[in-house]
């Protein structure tokens, strides 16, 4: 088994027992619910095309809105 990326071992460091966590859409990582600053970070730096797929959708949906 691969180790755990470094974002993995800060989080289950930091991160209080009780907390709820989501799981990254690109990868097994579970980031902490309340830490929009982490998933944000992590899906910047470790999937951008996830991303951009999802921004492009928002913008195509929005043109849609607008018709």
């Amino acid at each position: 088994m691969a180790p755990a990326p470094k974002e993995a071992l800060i989080l289950d460091q930091t991160r209080p027992p009780t907390s709820r966590v989501v799981k990254c859409p690109g990868c097994p990582l579970e980031l902490s619910e309340n830490d929009m600053a982490a998933q944000r970070a992590h899906m910047d730096t470790q999937h951008p095309e996830i991303v951009a797929k999802r921004l492009a959708e928002v913008e195509r949906l929005r043109g849609w809105a607008n018709d």
